[in-house]
């Protein structure tokens, strides 16, 4: 009976240590002195601010660090390891702000806790592979491209370096296949002035596979930038070829679009 005892309580000290909600307590070694810290973050949300939900104050042992809250208790704070080959620790405030999930990175150097930087998304989480890089998605109305963001130590900021292509796997409505309601035209190179691969005519069906988000292009305020990525489609009469967003998405229903 011990034992189990024993048990429950170091899952218990692992699940606080690792995620853990907006007001609460916990210790850990933060900066890899041998001796555990005090970790504490409460939200003050009677504070008089003109935006936000309140206050939020983090405290690691005598050092204070306090900012405007943009969250309810939908806020966590987590324990994650940005670099491994260093001595620290660094403390993750994940929190929502429609329509992005964002973070706030916090390291303790003995004496004071500095905010390293910030990231925001639209997925559901933030992976830190302990390489000094953090790994997170972008949502791109009915799809997600995955991203890595590199730390830069001298700027205390996150820059995302996205994939040239992505392989697509677009399910959509209900099963369903999506059809193409108006013509139009395949190129044969993800390319402005590339030569026509193919005409998609009314009635035809398509499968789009691939996606090219990254490269120069003029944008205004009628075609915003994810409506000038470019799309690898397939039609199930065996055409396939590239085609910028804006010159097909109202011209096919069936697209999974969210969010």
């Amino acid at each position: 009976m011990k034992s189990l005892v024993v048990l429950f309580l170091m899952f218990f000290s692992f699940y606080i240590t690792a995620k853990a909600g907006p007001d609460t307590t916990f210790t850990a070694d933060l900066n890899g002195d041998g001796k555990s810290d005090n970790v504490s973050i409460k939200v003050n949300k009677d504070a008089k601010i003109k935006y936000g939900t309140g206050i939020y104050t983090l405290k690691v042992n005598n050092a204070v660090y306090s900012d405007t809250a943009y969250f309810e208790e939908s806020a966590f704070l987590k324990l994650v390891n940005l670099d491994k080959k260093d001595d620290f620790k660094e403390l993750a405030l994940i929190y929502w702000t429609d329509p992005e999930q964002n973070c706030d990175l916090f390291r303790y150097d003995g004496k004071s806790i500095i905010k390293i930087g910030s990231l925001s998304t639209m997925s559901d989480e933030f992976e830190f592979p302990g390489n000094g890089t953090v790994k997170t998605s972008r949502w791109i109305g009915f799809w997600s491209a995955e991203a890595v963001c590199n730390y830069d130590e001298s700027s205390k900021t996150f820059k995302a370096k996205y994939k040239d292509e992505y392989n697509l796997v677009i399910t959509p409505y209900e099963g369903n296949a999506i059809n193409v309601k108006e013509p139009f035209e395949l190129l044969k190179k993800h390319e402005d002035n590339a030569d026509v691969s193919a005409k998609v005519n009314t009635g035809a069906k398509i499968n789009i596979l691939k996606a090219v988000i990254t490269g120069k292009c003029v944008s205004n305020e009628e075609y915003p930038d994810s409506n000038l990525y470019w799309y690898y489609i397939k039609t199930n009469t065996g055409d396939s070829g590239w085609i910028r967003l804006k010159d097909f998405q109202e011209k096919v229903e069936g697209i999974p679009w969210a969010g």
